[in-house]
């Protein structure tokens, strides 16, 4: 099965949320326009998006049931569940409470949400112990800015544009590997209100 790829503007991002499976209350703290510019990529095991926010908003909601999803902010980020964090770091989304970020104006961010069965197969492949990290992240875990972080940013775009030099069923499994790698450098920053 190919993957596809579909380019789309929404009119506002709770229109994006419902047709993504997310559980989706934003606020915007801004002025400036609703409409949110989405590529979205479904593969076979997995989908990524990649998205803009013209105006600032504070993000809560819930990751869809029954998948792993983090995002991968790229630029505009201020806050994760109370905590400053790094545009380098990447934000575990299945959280027992939900997500909650604050972003300013311009915020850029790419989204993956993978199947766990998925995951699961590439970690006993690759002799991960578990998906603890990833399956109970707690609020204030980040994925820390390090080699496999920053290689599965680079993936994750190239799976987006259509540059990757594997098939889409190869990209993916690279993707899930790499997450894997990168979810073994979690830290939580701690809340400041």
């Amino acid at each position: 099965m190919n993957s596809q790829t579909l380019e789309e503007e929404f009119s506002d991002i709770h229109t994006l949320g419902s047709s993504a499976g997310f559980d989706l209350d934003f606020v915007k703290l801004s002025k400036g326009t609703h409409s949110v510019p989405v590529r979205f990529r479904q593969g076979v095991r997995l989908v990524a998006f990649d998205l803009e926010l013209k105006s600032a908003y504070h993000q809560r909601g819930m990751a869809p049931e029954g998948t792993i999803a983090l995002g991968i902010p790229r630029q505009g980020t201020q806050r994760f569940c109370g905590a400053r964090y790094g545009n380098n770091e990447i934000l575990p989304f299945n959280l027992a409470s939900g997500f909650d970020v604050i972003s300013e104006p311009g915020f850029q961010a790419n989204v993956l949400v993978v199947c766990p069965k998925f995951l699961v197969e590439v970690a006993a492949e690759n002799r991960f112990e578990s998906l603890r990290v990833l399956e109970t992240a707690r609020p204030g875990d980040v994925i820390s800015d390090g080699e496999a972080n920053r290689k599965l940013r680079m993936c994750a775009q190239q799976f987006l544009y259509g540059h990757s030099s594997h098939p889409a069923e190869d990209a993916e499994a690279e993707i899930a590997l790499l997450l894997l790698e990168a979810s073994q450098e979690r830290r939580t920053v701690e809340s400041h209100g």
